[in-house]
């Protein structure tokens, strides 16, 4: 076995002097929890990049500045992308996740203008003359200037800062609309952790000034002045890193505020706006949406409960209930489906509820922990030591192989490539064995444990060492079946799974919101939590059959007969294990209801 060198990291962000100032800011902190990593800058040019003519809501398809960079990520060009918040589609690949919402900068917009511009005693902002030009791409900003000043001419201005400065100071208009977030982050004004009241000097345009725009009348764009730290779902190493720099007011504030635009079914092209703050255990949501009859409302509710939060505010500001009423004819429409996992290993999964019209409720019921046995811990390590006397190793589950990846990091190991051929149970499991540079071998054609007792035998050849990490609570069909087929498995508990601290009352705070109406269950250990759980706290008197509680839909059949088992009446179970198919099976339980 070799020890690990020290790892360099693709950081991909697009090419302007804004976006390369975020991702320096991203990689000297991250260069500071990992000195011995190295980091490396990828510029990639993005849809919006190229064209600097339209406006953003003339765009198509959303996401015109994050695209390349997402696919970047698929390819494997880049390990870790960084996105300003505010560009990052509500929808986007599955086999992509945020990983971390670092510290936020200040969220408001701010008015540039000549600083030889009187102010108005009244509103202490700028007295523009009449007619001013005033430049913004913004469809939001738009219409906030035109209910504030319908006298203003808003003219279209795409560009970098730079740019738009220049056009003001040049004299082409009379003042622009930016975020003070972007000014900070060029040291323009310099960054300080509150944002003054007064107006900012701009660096390098001394003839101007920039005002801050009151919160309650120019409601900033969801995400505005956060930055997104993307990764592969299945990276765990890239997970890890992210995750360093994750600042967890700023990411319940950002996931209230995506939730409120998904819920919208809304993008570029529609004025939205959404500030979000946390205040200990509460959040309080400043909502904008410019319609037949523009409102600013306010919400508040458990900070523990973000997207519930948005999802709320949705269906109260847009007629016919938000996005689930803007379109019809598809089951889930405004279901709020509960994801009882942790919410970095959620993210995939309700962006597809979410694109499907439901409402996902992320409340982790489990905790994944190593074993309990100090023993079991020894033994893995003992395993993983002596790896490459094993012909295969076989990983029934993503847990099993973050386990198996951390301890690898933690003894100074490296996967023996080439050396110990690699069996997953499907493609989800194989997913952060690739990422992490481990080929897989075979993966069944049938996604559960009978695939891989049927198929790896016939790969492996009688008499073949198999390592088996896996959790300490799982039923020994697998191994007996292996071993009944002549191969010698080294079994090893990798984990455990326990009920997760506070599960019961973070899901009572999650009902008290409003019914669930589904409960979506990828592993026997959700299953056998939820009996603990659920029952008391989600019952709904008009369930199908008469019964309390939210339609069950599980991810396949092995998962389906653990949760019968414990239990659980199951409502919903795809022929062919999987995310999508589940939500397919959920839908037509729904419809039937």
């Amino acid at each position: 076995m070799r020890t690990v060198a020290a790892r360099t990291w693709r950081v991909g962000t697009r090419g302007s002097r804004l976006a390369l100032a975020q991702t320096r800011w991203v990689i000297d902190r991250l260069q500071q929890a990992r000195p011995q990593d190295r980091f490396e800058t990828v510029v990639i040019r993005t849809t919006g990049d190229a064209d600097r003519t339209r406006d953003l809501s003339q765009f198509e398809t959303p996401g015109v500045f994050v695209k390349e960079l997402e696919r970047a990520l698929l390819d494997g060009r880049v390990d870790v992308v960084v996105h300003s918040a505010k560009d990052v589609p509500t929808t986007g690949p599955g086999d992509l996740v945020i990983a971390a919402f670092p510290p936020r900068a200040w969220v408001h917009d701010v008015l540039v203008c000549r600083r030889t511009c009187p102010l108005d005693p009244v509103t202490r902002l700028p007295a523009l003359p009449q007619g001013a030009r005033i430049g913004t791409s913004s469809v939001r900003r738009r219409a906030q200037l035109a209910a504030w000043r319908p006298d203003l001419q808003v003219v279209s201005l795409r560009g970098n800062v730079d740019t738009r400065l220049g056009r003001v100071a040049g004299g082409d208009l009379d003042g622009a609309v930016l975020a003070a977030a972007g000014l900070a982050r060029l040291g323009t004004p310099p960054e300080s952790p509150s944002l003054p009241a007064g107006p900012l000097p701009l660096a390098g345009f001394e003839e101007l000034c920039a005002w801050p725009l009151p919160l309650e009348r120019f409601v900033p764009a969801p995400g505005q002045g956060a930055l997104a730290l993307q990764v592969r779902a299945g990276d765990e190493a890239a997970l890890a890193l992210a995750r360093l720099l994750d600042d967890p007011a700023t990411s319940l504030a950002v996931r209230a505020e995506r939730a409120f635009l998904a819920g919208m079914g809304a993008s570029c092209a529609v004025p939205i706006g959404a500030a979000a703050r946390v205040d200990g255990d509460t959040m309080e949501l400043l909502a904008y949406y410019a319609g037949a009859a523009p409102a600013h409302r306010r919400w508040t509710g458990p900070a523990r409960l973000p997207e519930d939060l948005g999802c709320r505010a949705a269906r109260a500001m847009l007629p016919g209930g938000g996005a689930a009423g803007a379109r019809e004819g598809r089951p889930m429409e405004g279901c709020r489906v509960l994801i009882p996992r942790p919410q970095h290993d959620a993210e995939g999964l309700a962006a597809e509820i979410r694109r499907r019209g439901g409402v996902p409720v992320v409340v982790p019921l489990i905790a994944v922990v190593p074993p309990p046995d100090p023993s079991a811990r020894d033994r893995l390590d003992q395993a993983l030591r002596l790896l490459e006397t094993c012909d295969w190793a076989a990983f029934t589950s993503r847990n099993a192989v973050t386990a198996v990846l951390e301890r690898l990091r933690a003894l100074g190991l490296a996967w023996p490539v080439g050396r110990v051929r690699v069996a997953a149970v499907g493609q989800g499991t194989a997913e952060p064995l690739q990422a992490a540079g481990i080929p897989v071998d075979l993966i069944p054609a049938e996604a559960r444990w009978q695939g891989l007792a049927a198929e790896l035998p016939a790969a492996a050849g009688p008499g073949a060492r198999v390592l088996l990490p896996r959790s300490a609570r799982a039923p020994d069909h697998l191994p007996r079946a292996l071993r009944d087929a002549g191969l010698v498995v080294h079994e090893v508990p990798a984990y455990d799974t326990v009920q997760a601290p506070d599960a019961a009352r973070r899901l009572a705070a999650a009902a008290a919101q409003g019914p669930l109406d589904a409960v979506v269950i990828t592993s026997a250990s959700a299953a056998e939590e939820l009996v603990t759980v659920l029952a008391a706290t989600c019952a709904r008197p008009e369930s199908p059959g008469g019964r309390g509680g939210p339609l069950v839909a599980c991810i396949g059949p092995t998962t389906a007969a653990a949760a019968r088992r414990a239990g659980l009446p199951v409502d919903a179970v795809p022929a062919r294990p999987g995310l999508e198919p589940m939500l397919e099976a959920l839908e037509q339980a729904l419809a039937g209801r």
